[in-house]
C-alpha cells in the first residue's frame, strides 16, 4: 500500500483542490489503495482506503465506511472483515478510519473529552469527493461493537449523508436514543448474536445500552415501518450451534427498510462461517440510495 501523510497546512498548499468539496473536480487521480493522515480539530486522524478491482475513476462509485471496535484499528478491522474482497466482487470503495483512540458517541468517554467523530466522518465524506469519484447517493456505514455504536450515531445525526447503515454487535446507546431524530428514512440492518456477553442482546442498562429489540423498534418507528416484523429462519450451522433468524419490518416510508439478522447462539464476533457478515451487509446496503 502506498502511504500518504498530509497535514492540513501542506495539504492546502500543495493540493488546493481539497479546500472545496465539489463533485465537479478537478479530481486527484487515484486508482490504487492509499492511507492518509489529516489534521482535524487539532488531532492527527488516519484512515485507509481500498479501491475495488477495476476502479478507474470514470464512474461514480459507492462508498462503505467500516468502523473498528474498541482497542482495534482500521487496519485490524480490514483484515477481520475481509471487506476488500467483497468490495472487489461488488464494486465499491471501502474506508477504514481510525478512532482517537476510541470512538465518540453520546455517553462515551471520547465524547466527554470533546471528540466529534460525527464531524470527522462527515469531513471524510467531503474529502473523498475530491480524491475519488464517489456516488454521493450511495454512502454507507457499518461498524463492530464500539464502531457499531458510532454507526447508530451516524444514522441518527447524518441521515442526509448516508443511504444505509449496518451496526454489528452494537445496540443503540441509551443517551443517543433520547434525541435520535434522523432527517430522512434510511435502511438499517442490525447483526447481533443472541449470546453476546459484551453487548447483551437483552440490553445493559448499567452501561447505557438498549436491547436489540428496543433498538430495532426505534429504527422501525423512525423509518415509518409496520408495527410488527415478518420473521424467517434462514439456515443453521449445527456444528457451530448457530442459526440465522431474520426479522424484517416492511411497509416503511420512502425507500427504507429495517432488518435484524439475529445469530441464535452467536457471540461477540464479526460473524463468519455459514453467515458471512461482510457479504450480507454489502449486498443489503448496496440496494439502497438516498
Amino acid at each position: 500500500m502506498r502511504r500518504v501523510a498530509l497535514g492540513i497546512v501542506p495539504l492546502l498548499g500543495v493540493l488546493g483542490t481539497l479546500v472545496s468539496c465539489s463533485t465537479s473536480g478537478p479530481f486527484i487521480k487515484r486508482t490504487e489503495d492509499f492511507e492518509m493522515t489529516i489534521r482535524f480539530q487539532g488531532l492527527d486522524r488516519t484512515f485507509q482506503v481500498h479501491l475495488p478491482a477495476g476502479y478507474t475513476g470514470d464512474a461514480e462509485t459507492p462508498v462503505l465506511f467500516v468502523l473498528h471496535g474498541s482497542g482495534s484499528s482500521g487496519e485490524a478491522v480490514r483484515g477481520q472483515t475481509e471487506m476488500d474482497r467483497v468490495a472487489d466482487a461488488l464494486g465499491f470503495i471501502v474506508v477504514y478510519p481510525d478512532a482517537e483512540p476510541s470512538w465518540a458517541y453520546p455517553g462515551s468517554d471520547a465524547a466527554q473529552r470533546g471528540i466529534d467523530d460525527v464531524a470527522f466522518i462527515e469531513d471524510l465524506i467531503d474529502r473523498l469527493r475530491n480524491l475519488l469519484v464517489v456516488d454521493a447517493r450511495r454512502v454507507y456505514a457499518t461498524g463492530f461493537s464500539m464502531g457499531g455504536f458510532l454507526t447508530h450515531t451516524l444514522a441518527c445525526r447524518l441521515a442526509d449523508r448516508f443511504a444505509g447503515v449496518a451496526p454489528v454487535a452494537a445496540t443503540m446507546p441509551s443517551e443517543l436514543s433520547r434525541d435520535c431524530g434522523p432527517a430522512r428514512t434510511l435502511s438499517v440492518l442490525m447483526v447481533h448474536g443472541t449470546l453476546d456477553a459484551s453487548v447483551p442482546f437483552d440490553g445493559d442498562s448499567a452501561r447505557g445500552r438498549l436491547s436489540v429489540n428496543q433498538s430495532l423498534e426505534l429504527w422501525a418507528r423512525a423509518n415509518g415501518c409496520d408495527a410488527a416484523p415478518s420473521i424467517a429462519h434462514l439456515g443453521a450451522d449445527s456444528a457451530a450451534g448457530i442459526a440465522l433468524r431474520r426479522e424484517t419490518y416492511g411497509g416503511c416510508s420512502g425507500n427504507g427498510v429495517t432488518v435484524l439478522d439475529a445469530l441464535e447462539g452467536g457471540r461477540h464476533t464479526w460473524p463468519q462461517g455459514f453467515y458471512q457478515a461482510s457479504d450480507s451487509i454489502a449486498q443489503f446496503l448496496l440496494r439502497y440510495r438516498r
